[in-house]
């Protein structure tokens, strides 16, 4: 595994690396949930409340482990 040493702290690939992740998983949540609250305000999804909040939950619990994964990938810390 490869491990960066170029720069410490703040502006090391690690934090920038994470801050892209975690940002774009922000993102794409929002996106989603808009495009949820959208389609139920306009009758077009017809799913349960509790059906589409579950699986809004698992969609972005999935995102953030992938994040925390890559992020972990790129720091090579062992315990993360």
């Amino acid at each position: 595994m490869k491990q960066f040493n170029l720069k410490s702290g703040a502006f090391s690939f690690g934090n920038g690396a994470s801050s892209a992740a975690l940002t774009t998983v922000g993102f794409s949540t929002f996106v989603i949930f808009f495009s949820i609250l959208a389609g139920k305000a306009h009758n077009l999804i017809s799913l349960d409340e509790a059906v589409i909040w579950g699986v809004l939950q698992a969609i972005i619990f999935s995102m953030y482990s992938v994040a925390y994964g890559a992020t972990a990938q790129i720091s090579g810390e062992k315990r993360l």
